[in-house]
Parts: structure tokens; sequence; C-alpha cells
């Protein structure tokens, strides 16, 4: 035990650090390495904001009332939020992996280089989506809606894979 309400173990090549105590108010900063992998899990009511800067290797979160902030994280990145908003700010992104970004209940800004080679999947069931990127939709012969409530394109010929998701809220996809 730390004192300060958390619990730090290593187990093999992981560092496990788990919140001990219950008492609300309370700010931690856990820096690691750039190249370190991070698991982070966050269940209960008390959920405050996430940050999440400089870390060039696999991020996975699962939170029910965090906010999350991402700023210079290349990916890849698995971000889910129930009730907080996810907001991420790209300087580059890895081509090698994927990016998922859901919320459930609010809101998804993504901020990415104007250079970026993506394929952008944005959907949401009751929001709106908004973009100031020149998406590429694709040609075809055939009829197509053009309201929708999800929208794939391909930007600077297409690259990594984003999944940008809100069910109940508003997607923002924004070029730096």
């Amino acid at each position: 035990n730390t004192g300060i309400g958390l619990s730090v173990k290593t187990e093999g090549e992981e560092t496990i650090v788990e919140k001990v105590s219950n008492k609300s108010g309370k700010r931690y900063i856990v820096t690691v390495p750039s190249g370190v992998s991070v698991f982070y899990e966050h269940s209960n009511h008390d959920g405050g904001r996430l940050e999440i800067s400089d870390l060039s290797n696999e991020i996975e979160v699962s939170a029910n009332y965090n906010d999350v902030r991402i700023s210079n994280a290349t990916g890849p990145l698995a971000i889910n939020s129930v009730y907080g908003s996810i907001e991420a700010e790209f300087e580059n992104v890895n081509q090698d992996h994927s990016i998922t970004l859901y919320s459930v209940y609010d809101h998804v800004d993504v901020t990415v280089p104007a250079s970026t080679k993506a394929n952008f999947t944005l959907s949401t069931s009751y929001g709106e989506m908004f973009t100031d990127l020149e998406l590429d939709y694709g040609t075809s012969d055939e009829m197509r809606k053009i309201s929708s409530n999800k929208v794939e394109g391909k930007f600077n010929g297409g690259g990594v894979d984003f999944f940008i998701k809100s069910s109940y809220d508003d997607v923002y996809l924004r070029k730096k």
C-alpha cells in the first residue's frame, strides 16, 4: 500500500495500480514511459477527467463516468466511456493499428493533422456529425443515402482505420 489510497503491485511484466480508498477528491498523476501499453478501467460513479498524453503504444480505456482527454498519443487506441465525453488531439497517427473512440451518452471530438491518411467511420444514433475534413465517400452508380447516422470516408487516400461513435450525442472530426 502506498499510503495515498492506491495499491501498486507488480505481476510479471505488468504493474497494476488500483484505487483502494473511496475518498473523493483525490487526483492522481501516473507517469509511465512513452512506449508502455496502458489499460485503464473505472466503473463507479465518482469518475472525473482522465488525461492521457505523450504515449506511443497501446492505450485501452473502459470507463463509466470519466471524461477522457487524449493528446499526442499515436495509437492503437480503444477508448470507451459510458457517460463521459472523449476529446482526442493527435500530433501524428500510427498507421499500423486502428483507433476506436466511443462514448454512449456524451460527445466525441477528434482532431487529426491535415496530412493524416485514414479511413473514417463516424456514427451516432441520436446526435449529429460535423467535420471540416474533405472526406472521399467513394463513387457509386447506385442511389445513395445522403443523410445518415453512419458515414464512411477516406482522407488523403485512406490509411489507418478510425471508428468514432457517440450513441446519444454529437461527433466532431477536425483537422489541425
